[in-house]
């Protein structure tokens, strides 16, 4: 399965771009999945539901979040009931929306997890420790885990590759 990631994607012209070329380069690269962090799709801070679909329309299959989750407001309306966005699982316990999520594809599961980094970010949980938890659940549905980090400092990202090495497909953001 080829699955592609998308970076941050930002306002308009991000989006602009996305559409333009998304549906033409998954089927030159035969990309047979799509996941996007949409965080900053609306206006560079955010995202709102029509963007979240416009998105999909462009051919995004998936949407990860990363600090400005909760920048728009209208996230708290839709990211409860949308199966196709997460949030950083390591944000306060409590809070709407899910951290990660088992997708089904043409090709089999996917589990996908998204976490927020702690240096240089906002409060949040250990990234290291929510990830061991998440892993005790997906592992028993799929063996196909991808993991957004959305963080600042590169030594974290690092370190997070590091220890999640071997029990993880890919650690990217």
């Amino acid at each position: 399965m080829k699955i592609l990631f998308i970076g941050d994607i930002v306002g308009s012209p991000g989006r602009r771009i996305l559409k333009e070329n998304l549906q033409r380069l998954k089927k030159e690269r035969k990309i047979d999945y799509c996941i996007a962090n949409g965080e900053n799709s609306a206006a560079g801070s955010g995202i709102t539901f029509v963007i979240a679909q416009e998105l999909y329309k462009a051919g995004v299959d998936f949407i990860t979040m990363g600090n400005h989750t909760w920048s728009k407001k209208e996230i708290y309306n839709f990211i409860d009931s949308e199966d196709k966005i997460i949030r950083p699982a390591n944000f306060a316990p409590g809070l709407p929306g899910k951290g990660f999520s088992i997708q089904n594809t043409p090709f089999g599961k996917i589990g996908i997890i998204n976490l927020i980094g702690r240096i240089y970010m906002d409060l949040a949980d250990c990234p290291f420790r929510i990830a061991d938890q998440i892993l005790g659940n997906i592992k028993k549905e799929t063996q196909i885990i991808l993991v957004d980090f959305h963080a600042e400092a590169t030594s974290e990202k690092i370190a997070l590759a590091n220890y999640l090495d071997g029990r993880v497909s890919v650690v990217l953001g």
